[in-house]
């Protein structure tokens, strides 16, 4: 298909999407759950259209342009008319969109294009991506739509293909968006929390932002640190801070109150315990790397401020002194 033939077939799908987004919202049905769309809706005829053009061989490996927002009509189109499997759809294409991403990637390996092209495509067509699944996580009201956005978002770290993304970006990727999202999403839970809201829906995206933080960050730490330290202490000292703020905080006197001690009990404590063992596994990580070093070096090196750090949240100062044995050497 020759680039005019793309534009006018992304032109009627953004059309679509746009026209979508702005018809009424689905009748639930009878028992009180929202509905499908039905078959000539201009946002699932939109959805259809991506879904094909995203597979076809022409495209595996190349992007399509605009596509990101097509997608992120949709998925916003599925959360003003009541449709979250519109929603969850879109974000598949999302996790499509980032696999052909990633294969275009290795394509521009593979011809030697230069480092500034390499960085420049990662920056414009991959990040975008990331953004568009953080967005979903970060304003979608439905938290099946959020739990599906927080493990695509994930998973899109972990892909076999994930070792080519650079680690600039990858640190910015997990720095700047996904472990403060994360921070973000747990601190919001925390606080609305009623005791109406099933808790196994909230223990499930409790356990999916916890997951963002410290996965791809186990996955990726041997790039990481291969490219230099200061790359890794920049995100350890991110993912640190979000730490002390989701666990540093103690339960207000409101959640000690007479209608609170279940939020405490049934999913604050496991969340700790959940959150204590992810982070004890990254501490060993680091240590087997020699990152983390029992005493510091220096005033203001890594260990030093980690030690310093996990020092002030008091969940963790009973495990200080273990963590800090496995690092003697």
């Amino acid at each position: 298909l020759a680039e005019d033939g793309w534009k006018g077939l992304l032109a009627l799908t953004t059309w679509c999407a746009n026209r979508g987004y702005t018809l009424p919202a689905v009748r639930p049905g009878s028992i009180g759950r929202p509905v499908g769309l039905a078959e000539d809706d201009p946002a699932f005829q939109a959805y259809r259209s991506l879904h094909y053009l995203l597979n076809v061989s022409e495209v595996k490996e190349s992007v399509p342009p605009n596509t990101v927002k097509i997608i992120r009509t949709l998925i916003a189109a599925g959360e003003v008319r009541h449709c979250p499997k519109l929603s969850v759809a879109g974000i598949d294409l999302l996790h499509v969109l980032c696999n052909i991403v990633e294969a275009s990637a290795v394509n521009i390996c593979r011809d030697d294009g230069e480092e500034q092209e390499r960085s420049v495509f990662w920056q414009k067509s991959w990040l975008p991506v990331l953004e568009s699944m953080a967005e979903a996580c970060d304003t979608c009201s439905i938290s099946t739509v959020r739990q599906h956005a927080l493990s695509m978002l994930t998973d899109s770290f972990l892909e076999n293909q994930g070792g080519l993304i650079p680690v600039v970006h990858l640190c910015v990727a997990l720095g700047n968006l996904c472990i403060p999202l994360a921070g973000r999403r747990i601190k919001e839970l925390r606080a609305s929390w009623d005791g109406v809201d099933p808790q196994d829906e909230i223990m499930i995206e409790l356990e999916l932002c916890i997951g963002l933080i410290f996965k791809p960050l186990r996955h990726h730490v041997q790039n990481i640190v291969n490219d230099g330290g200061d790359a890794m202490i920049a995100l350890w000292k991110a993912t640190l801070e979000v730490l002390k703020i989701v666990l540093g905080d103690q339960f207000s006197p409101d959640e000690m109150s007479n209608d609170k001690p279940v939020f405490v009990n049934v999913v604050a404590k496991p969340f700790n315990e959940l959150a204590l063992e992810h982070l004890r596994n990254v501490i060993m990580v680091l240590i087997d790397y020699d990152i983390l070093h029992a005493e510091s070096t220096q005033d203001g090196d890594i260990s030093s401020w980690t030690w310093n750090a996990l020092g002030e949240i008091e969940c963790c100062k009973k495990f200080l002194d273990e963590w800090k044995q496995a690092a003697t050497k």
